[in-house]
């Protein structure tokens, strides 16, 4: 395996090059990306999420073309010695977990962690863990905890398909219950109203919202809820969780 830091000379890198004359200089940028690469690559179940961040960062600027590649996966496959699916893992483990995902607030102003750490909600799981809950939604995450092994997490999975076998056939049974747009602008009883939005079908689930101000600073965000209705210019969305208890 290549080892580096970010001292060394591009001329001391070790680079396996691709047959492909995709650009006519590399960009300082892919060098310096290459050596975060060689970095984080010397033990990635520790460095995991800053490995995933950079190769997420060699992908959106095509450094690979800079070293005569025209895919990521064959540049690492042959520089990282990661296949395919390992690169895959390790991007959407970072996409899904790094810190800058969640919202945090301090003193009534909301907060965003860094981008190359894995958030402190995830602290406690390994990477392996992480990689199995990739395809689970915010609610089925919840119920893993760190100390369940990859086989009951496993699982945990198999038995959520065949729940979910379960309900596809029982949904196609059941009626689905549009948002009553033109009901719910006809009348001002607040009671009629929660009722239809209590019992519209929602036409996406598992929404995941965020809001800021015209100088991008974060207002609110990190809520899941429900789209019931979207045309128009004009949006309705119901949260997963009861607000009831809150003036």
């Amino acid at each position: 395996m290549k080892t580096t830091d970010l001292t060394t000379k591009e001329k001391d890198l070790e680079v396996s090059y691709g047959m492909f004359n995709l650009v006519q200089e590399i960009r300082e940028g892919a060098y310096t990306s290459l050596k975060y690469l060689y970095t984080d690559i010397t033990d990635i179940r520790k460095y995991y999420i800053r490995l995933g961040f950079h190769l997420d960062e060699f992908e959106r600027y095509k450094y690979y073309e800079d070293f005569g590649f025209l895919t990521l996966e064959d540049f690492c496959d042959k520089n990282l010695g990661l296949d395919k699916s390992a690169v895959s893992r390790c991007i959407n483990v970072y996409r899904e977990f790094n810190a800058s995902n969640y919202v945090t607030y301090k003193n009534g102003v909301a907060q965003k962690g860094s981008a190359i750490e894995l958030s402190e909600q995830w602290e406690n799981y390994s990477y392996t863990q992480l990689c199995e809950m990739l395809p689970l939604n915010s609610k089925q995450r919840k119920d893993i905890k760190p100390d369940m092994t990859i086989k009951e997490v496993r699982e945990y999975k198999k038995s959520l398909k065949e729940k979910d076998t379960a309900s596809s056939v029982a949904s196609t049974q059941q009626e689905f219950i549009p948002f009553d747009i033109n009901r719910y602008d006809n009348t001002s009883s607040k009671e009629v109203r929660k009722e239809l939005i209590k019992k519209c079908s929602a036409i996406d689930e598992n929404v995941v919202f965020y809001i800021y101000d015209k100088n991008g600073n974060l207002v609110d965000g990190n809520v899941w809820c429900h789209l019931l209705y979207a045309k128009g210019g004009r949006y309705f969305f119901r949260l997963e969780q009861s607000r009831d208890n809150k003036k």
